[in-house]
């Protein structure tokens, strides 16, 4: 940079009035014996704002150094300040991002709810995007929040400007995950402002909405995560016990079969066990059995890839109806209902080996299981 103004610029001094003399000197000093000591608190910003703008990296990299070795001795609220002062300054000025991130992290395990509290004691004077860094600060101690909302609309009429972006960008599903009780206040304390706005009304009401569904959504994930013992012998039992349509979708109705994959085992095992006794009646009534089964939430989920490795290995079948198959499992996959589910164990085709024209079978798959890596050699 000063190559740039003194050789092509012809600049015979420079004006530095944006700094003070205490931080030009220190500058020029560093410049000649690039010797930097401990930086005071006051004279950082300054050191750090003329290395940028004169593009002295490596007068930049050590202030950053120095700042992060603040962030590792953090024991005072009013440290905590000054460093989230500094890093926002940063961030702020030149939409540099390294110094927050590494603040954020570095307070990720200690409780900063007395100093996001003090910080947030004034709202309105807080621009948006501090506001976002104190929330991404406080993790998952979201007490606090709700409490800064709580004091702010306390003598208040309406629904201040503020409060209203902190409402739309906290987690508030787990707000009130954490203290039902507190998060329920929050709300109260909203709707009974006597000045509150048809708008805002209407739009704390779809947040409180949205979250009671995205809370309900999460229950049901868990519920499904739930780990169960596979038994191996009353799995044979209902296979065995389902001989017609009619018996699965029964056992379906009484909870004995709850996913996609075991309905599809047993109306392939149907149909291969009495393939030469189907005709379209029966294909009709299968297909009208689907429809049904369709309805049952718990058989909503199921893997595309599943049906793939069935359609592939139909192809190259010599079962009769086939054809039949084929169109029905490509209709199953084109159903808008259904999709995939992290529960459901997907096995891709990892590697396809052609084979030469002596040997009885086309081709060789191998299939790798995503969990354990394990590989499974197949010919068709």
């Amino acid at each position: 940079m000063f190559t740039y103004l003194i050789e092509e610029l012809k600049y015979d001094e420079l004006d530095l009035e944006d700094f003070s003399t205490e931080t030009v000197s220190l500058f020029l000093t560093l410049l000649d014996d690039r010797q930097l000591g401990e930086i005071e608190d006051e004279i950082f910003r300054e050191l750090h704002k003329i290395a940028k703008v004169f593009e002295v990296n490596w007068l930049r990299e050590r202030c950053c150094g120095w700042l992060k070795c603040r962030m590792d001795s953090i024991a005072e609220d009013n440290e905590i300040k000054f460093l989230f002062d500094e890093c926002w300054y940063i961030f702020n000025k030149w939409e540099d991002k390294e110094m927050t991130n590494e603040l954020v992290s570095s307070l990720a395990l200690k409780d900063n709810s007395s100093f996001i509290s003090d910080y947030m004691s004034d709202l309105d004077k807080l621009e948006t995007g501090q506001i976002d860094l104190l929330v991404k600060l406080g993790r998952s101690n979201t007490d606090h929040i709700l409490q800064i909302i709580l004091h702010y609309l306390s003598g208040q009429n309406d629904l201040n400007e503020k409060v209203r972006y902190l409402l739309e960008n906290i987690n508030l599903a787990l707000c009130c995950e954490k203290n039902e009780e507190l998060y329920l206040e929050v709300f109260e304390a909203i709707w009974n402002l006597s000045g509150i706005s048809v708008a805002d009304l209407k739009s704390t009401h779809q947040l409180t909405f949205e979250t009671t569904r995205l809370i309900s959504s999460r229950r049901e994930k868990r519920k499904s995560g739930t780990c169960v013992v596979y038994d191996r012998k009353e799995y044979v039992s209902l296979l065995n016990s389902c001989k017609t349509l009619n018996d699965i979708t029964r056992a379906v109705g009484e909870g004995r079969i709850t996913s996609i994959l075991v309905v599809v085992d047993v109306l392939m095992r149907i149909f291969f066990d009495d393939a030469a006794n189907k005709d379209q009646d029966t294909v009709k009534l299968f297909v009208t059995a689907l429809t049904n089964i369709w309805s049952v939430k718990e058989l909503q989920k199921v893997s595309r890839y599943y049906l793939d490795i069935i359609i592939t290995a139909l192809n190259y079948s010599t079962l009769e109806q086939s054809g039949q198959l084929i169109t029905l499992l490509k209709e199953l996959k084109k159903n808008e209902k259904l999709c995939t589910h992290h529960e459901i164990v997907t096995i891709k085709s990892h590697e396809v080996i052609t084979v030469t024209a002596d040997k009885e079978y086309r081709r060789l798959y191998k299939f790798k299981h995503p969990g354990t890596g394990y590989r499974n050699l197949h010919r068709v």
